[in-house]
């Protein structure tokens, strides 16, 4: 029993420290490439493959010639719930190949010991779906279906002694299985608390936009990727026109619902690699990546119209109108570091000759 106990705590210290650093690689990935590429999968299931092996090399117990207790079955839900169907088939298969030819020499007990770890695949994936809620009641299904997978392949293999390793082994099992789900509970909830948190001082309380501060880093590191990816990109500021008059009719409430229905529609225009801010007041600003002048000018008329022609209905079901001037730098035309200059220029020259106008910048001599 003594033994049991060493070696579970010795394998829930092993998990919980794979699982901290393994979280904090994952988001690092998440930053520089797509995570849910084939090649990620496959490189993530190898991973996992090789904790499984470890947790059968270096934290297992004996309990006869035959019979080899270890948590290798985690490493496969664990795979599954980061990587997915093809991530956690790999680690099955790693996992299998190294029992079937690694541990003993081939036998009928190597034989059972590759196909367990295919049917714990299997019975993963009829209750953990990759990156879902974790829900408590799927999660102790799928460990009583391998545990039943478990005790199946070993009563194959012993018989009718079986139930003693069964009992020993669900002993073993079901506490390192539990433990695993309220880690990844507590780490999932950490992040969204964290994530949360970086949103509160990213974004603009009223609009859900990005704030001027967020913006200007978005704007220093779109700078610094030149050097790497030399790819035009464009700078919009908006103004909204005549908004005082706007606030002083009918009042600040008013004035912030027009603002939040003109942040809504910057939103439904601007592509899902754009980034889109309020910098203060009734004054928005934009970056579209990847975007040549013409491209600009389309998308930043398509906004002016839109504005133009939408019904911005205030607290009390009254209609209004109101309308956006628009100016806008490009690089290359224009340097990064003369591009907020050049966007307000624009911006005035929009605004001096008569509002309601997208105008772009003249580059500079």
């Amino acid at each position: 029993m003594i033994t049991i106990i060493q070696s579970l705590l010795n394998n829930l210290t092993f998990l919980t420290t794979t699982l901290f650093f393994g979280n904090l690689i994952l988001k690092w990935l998440s930053k520089r490439i797509d995570i849910h590429s084939l090649y990620v999968k496959l490189v993530s299931g190898i991973f996992a493959g090789v904790i499984g092996i470890m947790l059968t090399k270096y934290f297992s117990f004996r309990l006869s010639d035959m019979i080899v207790l270890d948590l290798r079955q985690v490493a496969i839900i664990l795979s599954f719930y980061f990587g997915g169907a093809l991530s956690s088939l790999v680690t099955a298969v790693i996992i299998g190949v190294y029992r079937l030819f690694l541990i003993d020499p081939i036998n009928f007990s190597s034989f059972i010991g590759f196909f367990n770890a295919i049917f714990t695949f299997i019975v993963t994936g009829f209750f953990i779906k990759k990156g879902k809620e974790l829900v408590l009641s799927q999660w102790v299904r799928m460990m009583f279906g391998i545990l039943l997978v478990y005790g199946l392949s070993v009563f194959s293999v012993l018989g009718e002694k079986a139930f003693f390793t069964i009992i020993i082994f669900s002993l073993f099992y079901i506490p390192a299985v539990l433990f695993v789900y309220y880690l990844l509970r507590y780490m999932k909830r950490t992040d969204d608390a964290l994530l949360l948190m970086r949103e509160a001082v990213n974004l603009d309380f009223l609009t859900g936009l990005h704030n001027p501060r967020a913006f200007e880093k978005m704007f220093e590191q779109k700078t610094m990727n030149i050097a790497y990816q030399a790819q035009p990109f464009s700078l919009l500021m908006f103004d909204l026109d005549h908004f005082k008059q706007v606030n002083d009719t009918y009042g600040h409430l008013n004035g912030d619902v027009i603002l939040i229905q003109v942040a809504q529609l910057l939103k439904m225009t601007m592509r899902s690699n754009d980034y889109c801010a309020r910098k203060g007041g009734e004054e928005f600003a934009a970056i579209l990546n990847d975007c040549t002048i013409e491209k600009t000018l389309k998308i930043a008329e398509s906004i002016r119209k839109k504005v133009e022609v939408h019904p911005f209905e205030l607290e009390d079901g009254q209609i209004i109108q109101v309308t956006i001037s628009i100016g806008i730098s490009c690089y290359p035309q224009d340097q990064p570091e003369n591009m907020f200059e050049q966007a307000d220029r624009a911006l005035y020259v929009a605004k001096s000759s008569g509002r309601n106008q997208v105008k772009l910048a003249e580059p500079l001599k």
